[in-house]
């Protein structure tokens, strides 16, 4: 039986990166995750046997920085339960030693509003079921800028 990864939404990876609405603030400048939109997770079905499987990523600014700022980059299944309470929803973090977070970090250059891309690499697919909706939670743990919260 083959076995698929179900598409999650277009902005996958970053779902639970954009679940703080109560923190926004209109005129506001932030830093958030971006580019998941570019990912495989958001096309068509997957093929879990084409193992290992790269996703890509960025991080945004609302404004341009104006200094070099990493931005620390994290795997956290907790997001997911976070998101799934709030959103009725009920997406499944995968497993975390079957995904490797090939970035520490991200860099928004001074001067730029958008990082090159990082990514995450599926190096396991044995844990998937069908039927489930599965997330890579990647998450921006914090930063070295002081000009700008994560959102």
């Amino acid at each position: 039986m083959k076995k698929y990864i179900i598409p999650v939404l277009a902005a996958a990876l970053a779902c639970v990166a954009c679940n703080q609405a109560d923190k926004f603030q209109y005129g506001k400048s932030v830093i958030l995750m971006t580019g998941a939109e570019e990912s495989p997770l958001s096309k068509d079905r997957i093929l879990a046997d084409a193992i290992p499987i790269t996703y890509n990523f960025s991080v945004s600014a609302t404004d341009l920085v104006s200094q070099d700022t990493k931005v620390y980059l994290s795997i956290d299944s907790m997001a997911v339960v976070n998101y799934n309470k709030l959103n009725g929803t009920s997406y499944v973090s995968v497993p975390r030693n079957t995904v490797l977070l090939n970035n520490e970090y991200a860099v928004l250059k001074a001067g730029t509003a958008q990082s090159a891309n990082a990514s995450v690499t599926l190096i396991d697919n044995s844990f998937i079921e069908e039927g489930v909706n599965y997330v890579i939670p990647v998450t921006a743990a914090g930063s070295d800028g002081k000009e700008m919260d994560i959102l």
